[in-house]
């Protein structure tokens, strides 16, 4: 599941503007990931969720500039929602592994 979204998010931080839909699939994920461990806790995934909007809002900031760079730029852009995508579904598989209910 985790290279799914890593390839979605790949293909949606390709188009310019688009990449802040790339926040609503960030949450899904989360959301999927918890309820997977049946972890679902609505404060926690609030929580968890806004830590990763204020991380995630600083990279879209940072695909507005890389969108400048003809072909490069979304190369780049979309290597760093990739990899930014990988990062989040860990942290997030590892702290909903930890709190699972048993």
């Amino acid at each position: 599941m985790k290279f799914i979204y890593v390839v979605i998010g790949a293909l949606i931080a390709l188009f310019p503007g688009a990449s802040f839909v790339l926040i609503a699939v960030e949450v899904v994920m989360v959301y999927q990931i918890a309820k997977s461990y049946d972890a679902l806790n609505v404060s926690d995934l609030v929580w968890f969720c806004t830590k990763m909007v204020v991380v995630s809002s600083f990279l879209k900031f940072l695909a507005f500039w890389l969108h400048g760079i003809p072909v490069i730029g979304q190369i780049a852009n979309s290597l760093v929602a990739g990899g930014f995508i990988y990062f989040v579904y860990d942290i997030a598989d590892s702290h909903y592994l930890s709190i699972a209910r048993k």
